[in-house]
């Protein structure tokens, strides 16, 4: 997958790694800022419409100031578009929690038995334990299901930019600049 990405909305490649049975992000794009809070954007401004002082004050940036990535993706990978609204109020974290959460009871993933040498006995219910499952793939999310998916991270994004309570990603970068 070949992207261009510019400004504070960005991309995630999320996968599921079997070794750690949970989502990793595989890939992010990198948030471009000119300054804190001011990110590249593509803006056709009219500056015959502002005093030039107040034109000054806005960007427009060259599609060419893009980042370019290539990215290999794999059978299963979630591609995840987000604006800096997802970005700026959900961590790293939270955004994985969301998607496995919604992964697992939209029963998007293929379960299958643990092999015996893993379950540490001769059989699955040797020794009185109980068959676990182990997870090994993600199925296509289909339509309806990403469609799905996207609003319950809007829904969490929501949310907790409406928590005074709550340490958001955008939070953390405005605490760093007052402490400078």
């Amino acid at each position: 997958m070949n992207v261009a990405n510019l400004g504070d909305s960005g991309f995630l490649v999320i996968r599921y790694d079997e070794m750690t049975q949970s989502f990793q992000i595989v890939k992010k794009s990198k948030e471009q800022q000119h300054s804190f809070n001011t990110p590249y954007q593509l803006a056709n401004i009219p500056k015959d419409k502002f005093k030039a002082k107040i034109a000054d004050q806005f960007w427009s940036d060259e599609p060419t100031l893009a980042d370019t990535y290539q990215v290999k993706l794999k059978p299963g990978d979630i591609i995840m578009l987000a604006t800096d609204g997802l970005f700026d109020n959900l961590f790293k974290h939270e955004i994985l929690r969301v998607v496995d959460d919604f992964v697992k009871q939209a029963n998007c993933i293929t379960p299958k038995l643990l092999s015996n040498e893993r379950s540490g006995g001769d059989s699955l219910f040797s020794r009185n334990r109980p068959c676990v499952p182990e997870y090994n793939h993600v199925e296509d999310l289909d339509a309806d299901d990403a469609r799905q998916l996207a609003i319950k991270l809007a829904q969490s994004a929501y949310t907790k930019a409406h928590n005074n309570d709550c340490l958001t990603p955008f939070g953390k970068r405005v605490n760093k600049l007052l402490k400078n």
